[in-house]
């Protein structure tokens, strides 16, 4: 224990010495070094690519021009920096903005951006970003403008949102014919669902057009057709009476599977209508909504199809003014002109009776149908003697033809085969997807050679098939006991 003791002293005794440089002789002083300052962390940059569109714009009509305009942002999280630039091509620019404003609101300019004359882009840093601009940027509220001479004016041609990590838009057209009233007006309004903070809130804007009578609007859960709760209410910009809004909704519970489902709407009444003049769907991506007008004698009731791959929700809502009252509703299948069997009846609500509804999951061949306009709604009523009918036409239905001249690509039975019996059914099969509408008797011959195995003699006779039917890129005929 005594040499422990006796150890330690001296240590100490040392270092004190050491420092005071001995008592004695030449004074040296140790140099003190301080440690190395710990590195920075590395700034936190993301880059966000995208273009810019004419349906972003927000105004009555979408503008037309074959310009476009790419932008690159990259935004610095540490130093609350970001960097913009926008390269355009077939459009001379009269000015690129930054707007702070929600997707479906005009906004206000925060910023323009400088024309590199070397490079042709257009560019803007900007530096001490504050917490209030940082949050814009994060959910949503900041988008890239671009205007244009347009007949003399400086007119917004293409716009785009800067879509940060976790923030996603769905585009709404609100029209009197979603209504579901039988009403005449010119009024629209285009608007924009926002879901933000990883789709945690949500916020609806929209822009009126031709309306001066709005007097409230409403954030409403129902599918297209039906009139649902009401999950907020729409407030109106006092400095712009064309804009309506809700933000920092809560994108969960009913918001949130109203908005996944495709049953999220907007409905804006005036005076003159307070059940409604104009109401804009808000339809999620993969779904697309089908209207159609079933209108004659006395009945001008409305189809609206809600699609999502095989399921089809259809809802026919016949309006308050009508003068013929609905008997039955049914979603049938055959092409335009030709009558075919019923697939579902629709049911009329107890609580809404001027609304039938189903919903149906299409089976291969219904779906196959559907892409070529071969389904349709029908409805009778005591004023009309005849079926009321409308197809139901989807956007895939009407896409441009290819102008690839039509080829068979298979038959069934091969060509040229020798049967022992006769078919029950002959399949033809093209190398693009044929119209249903375009196929009937007239379109699709059948012809019987004359016993002889060939078709050169003359003495052919032509067969009237049971029936012919469309499935994607084939044609069945049925040849059946014949």
């Amino acid at each position: 224990m005594e040499y422990v003791t006796r150890s330690f002293i001296y240590l100490f005794l040392g270092a004190t010495l050491f420092a005071c440089g001995g008592g004695g002789g030449s004074s040296r002083q140790a140099a003190t070094v301080p440690p190395p300052s710990p590195s920075p962390p590395p700034a936190t940059i993301s880059t966000y690519t995208f273009d810019l569109a004419t349906e972003q714009v927000v105004s009555a009509a979408e503008p037309t021009t074959t310009g476009t305009a790419s932008v690159t942002v990259r935004h610095n999280e540490t130093d609350s920096e970001w960097e913009i630039e926008v390269v355009v091509t077939n459009l001379t620019p009269t000015v690129i903005e930054v707007v702070r404003g929600w997707a479906g609101e005009v906004g206000e300019v925060m910023a323009t951006l400088t024309e590199d004359s070397a490079t042709g882009s257009w560019q803007l840093d900007v530096t001490g970003l504050t917490a209030d601009e940082e949050n814009a940027l994060l959910s949503g509220q900041l988008a890239i403008r671009a205007k244009a001479d347009v007949s003399g004016t400086d007119a917004p041609i293409l716009r785009g949102q800067v879509l940060t990590d976790g923030v996603a838009l769905a585009k709404f057209h609100a029209t009197a014919k979603l209504v579901g009233e039988d009403l005449n007006t010119a009024a629209s309004a285009y608007g924009w669902i926002t879901t933000y903070e990883d789709a945690e809130k949500l916020a609806a804007n929209l822009t009126v057009f031709d309306a001066t009578d709005i007097d409230s609007a409403i954030l409403g859960r129902g599918i297209a057709g039906e009139r649902g709760a009401t999950l907020a209410a729409l407030a109106q910009n006092p400095d712009d009476a064309s804009h309506w809004s809700v933000v920092e909704l809560d994108n969960s519970g009913d918001v949130g599977d109203a908005f996944a489902s495709g049953s999220l709407y907007v409905l804006m009444s005036s005076p003159a209508h307070p059940n409604g003049v104009l109401r804009g769907q808000s339809v999620p991506s993969g779904t697309e909504l089908v209207t159609t007008e079933l209108r004659s004698g006395g009945l001008v009731a409305t189809g609206y199809s809600t699609i999502t791959g095989a399921d089809i929700k259809s809802r026919v809502r016949t309006p308050s003014s009508a003068t013929a009252t609905t008997l039955s509703v049914e979603l049938k299948r055959a092409p335009a002109g030709i009558n075919g069997p019923t697939i579902a009846t629709l049911q009329q609500d107890s609580q809404d009776p001027l609304l039938w509804s189903t919903d149906l999951v299409l089976d291969g061949a219904q779906q196959a149908a559907l892409e070529n306009q071969g389904l349709y709604l029908a409805a009778t009523t005591d004023a009309v003697p005849d079926i009321v009918r409308a197809q139901i036409v989807t956007d895939a239905s009407m896409a441009p033809p290819n102008t690839s001249t039509f080829a068979v690509v298979d038959t069934d039975p091969d060509a040229g085969a020798a049967l022992g019996s006769w078919p029950d059914a002959l399949t033809v099969t093209f190398n693009r997807n044929v119209l249903a509408a375009t196929v009937g008797d007239q379109t699709v011959l059948v012809w019987q050679s004359g016993g002889d195995a060939s078709f050169d003699e003359g003495n052919e006779t032509r067969i009237s098939p049971n029936g012919i039917s469309v499935s994607g890129a084939s044609v069945e005929v049925d040849l059946a006991g014949l």
